[in-house]
């Protein structure tokens, strides 16, 4: 593998530092490049949290090729890390003027809408992302949780879902759902979505105090007492999982 493809794959381990090293290498060592390798370089140094060292990256990177979308777009989202809504919101549709067939612009100029919380706008702006890649679970993932901040509940789970659909590793889309489904009092579809996440998971307590509540409020108190045990388990200390299981523990004992 050359230099770039090994930044590639460090970075998509989530290895930025190595991934850094490896582009800046290739920088250094191809004329042809420059700007391509520049943000790469400033995409690593988003994600160490670095986003100043970033926008200097992607400037010079601009400064060779000023109307690429991708280097905009990942200027904006460095701005946005910062807190610099303005520059966030210029970039953003800077990218958008550029080339407005991007689906990355479209998405994050919703990003930013919904970190103002401007949910409306964040709502188009993730729709018309998805109109030119149907395919993007994050995408549909954020869809539905603008759609759940505005109460739609039903294009909520169907966002969900069609994350889901589209990365069968899109976790939040699970976590979302079954949230949605427990305030719907929906709890015994709920408990599905929490049970393929303790798969992946079966560390997260957050998500087995989810199963346990859920069983409890379906009345399965061995379930809910099960689940709660486990949780402790890992967290011993844990004082209010405690509490519930002796309250629990003491109803069960009390209907025998």
């Amino acid at each position: 593998m050359n230099l770039f493809e090994q930044g590639d794959e460090l970075y998509a381990n989530g290895l930025y530092q190595e991934a850094y090293e490896k582009f800046e290498l290739a920088y250094v060592n191809d004329e042809e490049n420059e700007s391509d390798f520049l943000n790469y370089m400033a995409c690593c140094q988003i994600q160490l949290g670095n986003s100043q060292q970033a926008i200097e990256l992607l400037d010079k990177a601009l400064n060779i090729s000023p109307t690429w979308e991708r280097f905009l777009f990942n200027k904006g989202r460095a701005y946005l890390i910062l807190g610099n809504i303005t520059e966030a919101s210029t970039c953003f549709n800077r990218a958008i003027m550029a080339n407005p067939n991007s689906e990355d612009a479209h998405f994050y100029l919703g990003v930013y809408y919904e970190k103002i919380k401007d949910y409306e706008q964040a709502i188009n702006f993730y729709q018309k992302s998805l109109e030119i890649n149907d395919e993007q679970a994050e995408a549909h993932l954020n869809l539905g949780r603008m759609y759940w901040k505005l109460e739609d509940i039903g294009k909520a789970l169907r966002e969900f879902d069609l994350a889901y659909q589209n990365d069968n590793e899109c976790f939040d889309a699970l976590w979302n759902k079954g949230l949605v489904l427990c305030s719907l009092k929906q709890f015994d579809k709920a408990i599905p979505c929490f049970q393929k996440l303790y798969e992946y998971n079966p560390n997260n307590t957050e998500n087995m105090n989810e199963i346990a509540y859920a069983y409890f409020m379906l009345k399965d108190y061995q379930n809910a007492l099960k689940w709660l045990n486990k949780i402790l388990e890992i967290d011993p200390n844990n004082q209010r999982v405690s509490e519930g299981v002796k309250a629990i523990g003491k109803r069960l004992n009390e209907s025998s």
